[in-house]
């Protein structure tokens, strides 16, 4: 497969898929580069074949649609009116027309893909990208407004002028599955996602339960469990109600059950819990890392533990710590979350991170 990307170009690429639709995991991937450099055949020496999908976009809504109807049990979104901001990617060829089939009322701003390159806003769907959206939401009078990155495999919510954090879309979605699913009550959250939100879903009929931080991983763990939904706190999500393969990362699916969601609810109902995340840079990630592990375990105040290949989650007290390596750079994140103020606590692990060697270095 093919397909367009946003990212630096040192990380453009090829991604591979398997038959089940999940991608190629790290050491699949390995494999892959071993035969290459150990076989003698070169590109070029077989002819291949370039197949082209007639209508691809028109069958995607269809099974989209579907989905959301019969598995999900979506509802018409007659009363919204939805601003949508593809970022001048693929996603403007797919979820305006889903919204709109749904009953929606949808504007389309940064719709144009010839424009995508001449960077209009951050690709990426950050906080700081999502100020056009806010100002569109408000200048239409619309009630909610969805802006992706790119390639469509991500997505954020806006209500009113509240850019609406990701852990929290989560949370919603998670809850809702549970009440409206008719093929399974199980959700997975990476292990990045705060410990209250799945404590919310769960609270509503979830079945709940975390993955290590990766979209293939959620994928693969709705496929393999038969899973209702995986999610990201990036806003990649992925919904395996399809009797196919999972839709991994669908904005357009979740454009629906996001939607459906607001209508229902009015306005989303806001988490109290506190919730922050730090970043630092480090010369030697795994040693930071595997320090900073051992200095939590030792807390006089640590309840308990659990912990995945990259990442490592700590109770301690009343709040919750989480440390994650970064996949993509030499970065150490540290979140802290609990029902009131992380500040003490935040100030608690910053002295900790300033007592490790200097293997880390301290930016935020």
């Amino acid at each position: 497969m093919t397909t367009a990307s946003h990212m630096p170009i040192g990380y453009v690429g090829v991604k591979p898929f398997t038959e089940d639709g999940i991608y190629f995991s790290t050491n699949q991937m390995d494999d892959v580069r071993r035969a290459y450099k150990e076989t003698p055949q070169r590109l070029g020496e077989k002819n291949g074949a370039v197949q082209q999908y007639e209508n691809a976009v028109g069958h995607f809504l269809e099974d989209v649609m579907t989905a959301y109807k019969d598995d999900y049990q979506g509802r018409s979104l007659d009363d919204l009116s939805i601003v949508v901001d593809s970022g001048n990617g693929v996603g403007s060829l797919t979820v305006p027309k889903i919204l709109q089939e749904a009953g929606a009322t949808v504007y389309s701003i940064n719709d144009d893909l010839k424009q995508f390159s001449y960077g209009v806003r951050d690709p990426e769907p950050t906080d700081k990208a999502l100020d056009g959206l806010v100002a569109a939401v408000d200048e239409l009078s619309a009630d909610i407004g969805f802006a992706m990155d790119g390639d469509a495999d991500r997505i954020r919510l806006v209500e009113g002028s509240r850019k609406v954090p990701g852990h929290e879309v989560l949370g919603h979605i998670g809850a809702s599955y549970a009440a409206n699913s008719n093929v399974s009550d199980g959700v997975v959250f990476s292990i990045n996602t705060p410990a209250f939100i799945k404590e919310y879903a769960e609270s509503h009929g979830a079945n709940a339960a975390y993955t290590p931080v990766g979209a293939i991983f959620t994928a693969k763990q709705c496929l393999d469990d038969q899973v209702a939904v995986g999610g990201q706190v990036n806003g990649h999500m992925t919904d395996g109600c399809s009797d196919k393969t999972p839709y991994s990362d669908c904005s357009a699916f979740f454009s629906l059950v996001l939607g459906d969601i607001v209508q229902e609810t009015n306005n989303l109902p806001r988490f109290s819990h506190s919730y922050t995340r730090r970043s630092h840079r480090v010369d030697d990630p795994d040693s930071a890392f595997r320090a900073m592990c051992s200095t939590l375990n030792r807390f006089d105040d640590c309840q308990s533990t659990s912990q995945t290949d990259d990442a490592f989650k700590a109770q301690i007290g009343e709040g919750t710590v989480l440390l994650r390596q970064s996949g993509t750079e030499p970065v150490l994140r540290v979140s802290v979350e609990s029902e009131t103020d992380t500040t003490a606590l935040q100030e608690r692990i910053e002295e900790e991170v300033h007592r490790l060697p200097s293997q880390l270095r301290l930016t935020h």
